[in-house]
């Protein structure tokens, strides 16, 4: 789905805000990034999400699949916060927040990647 998304906005004229604002809409219903117009293949790995990143690197080094605990969801319907631990078997590495589960998960995989120093 990602490439047929990536070609679709090489082909339409946004700009730079309406481009974000679309991003951010494809991430919160996919729950990844989409590469920017005109990313060389060679930039996709910078640019790959910090779940994918975070996943990769602990099966590679550990062995073990991440996962997430929602630790925390606070708010109303209409303006939720979240708070997800990013975990490592039983170790809990790091947490993150947001405005959506998939952008805490987002969030503390970035921390994780961070705390490892991966």
């Amino acid at each position: 789905m990602d490439n047929e998304i990536r070609e679709i906005m090489k082909t339409v004229e946004l700009t730079d805000h309406e481009l974000q604002v679309l991003r951010q809409h494809l991430f919160e219903l996919t729950g990844s990034h989409v590469l920017a117009r005109g990313t060389s293949p060679e930039h996709e790995q910078a640019y790959q999400d910090a779940k994918s990143r975070f996943q990769e690197t602990a099966q590679e080094v550990m062995g073990i699949t991440p996962n997430y605990e929602l630790v925390d969801q606070t708010g109303p319907d209409h303006d939720k916060h979240f708070i997800v631990s990013a975990n490592v078997g039983k170790e809990r590495i790091a947490t993150g927040e947001g405005k959506s589960k998939q952008e805490a998960e987002q969030d503390a995989a970035q921390k994780a990647l961070a705390a490892k120093g991966w």
